[in-house]
């Protein structure tokens, strides 16, 4: 049966090389980052692990199968002072490839981290990357 042989919709994966610069305002950081390339399982889909080429679109759909095959509803970012995220994590959704979070101490460093989300469910963390909130 040709059903059986399209995959489940899985997880997004990663989104893609994220960055974290200083804000526009006093106390806040911007944050970008891109689609996920490699789907959550981690492993590209062609390319190398360095240089992960964009996976294709799965038969069936309009997807890329690093979205898990389901459109990513919104992104969740995560900013911390402490390196676990364990303890006064700051976290923001967005729909958008990009958000300013606001609110910050001045001149402290931040960790900050991203996640995709469909209707699966929440993918992994993107690679966590540093910024300093704006200072006067």
């Amino acid at each position: 049966n040709p059903s059986n042989v399209i995959p489940a919709n899985q997880v997004p994966g990663q989104p893609y090389a994220p960055t974290a610069t200083s804000g526009s305002l006093v106390g806040s950081i911007h944050i970008s980052w891109l689609h996920p390339v490699v789907p959550h399982h981690s492993t590209p889909c062609s390319g190398t692990e360095d240089g992960p080429a964009p996976c294709p679109t799965p038969y069936g759909s309009s997807l890329s199968a690093a979205n898990g095959g389901s459109a990513i509803q919104e992104y969740e970012v995560e900013v911390n002072q402490e390196e676990g995220f364990h303890h006064g994590s700051i976290r923001k959704t967005t729909s958008q490839l990009s958000t300013t979070v606001d609110g910050l101490i001045p001149g402290r460093i931040y960790l900050v981290r991203v996640l995709g989300r469909n209707k699966e469910g929440s993918g992994a963390y993107s690679p966590t990357v540093f910024a300093m909130a704006t200072e006067q």
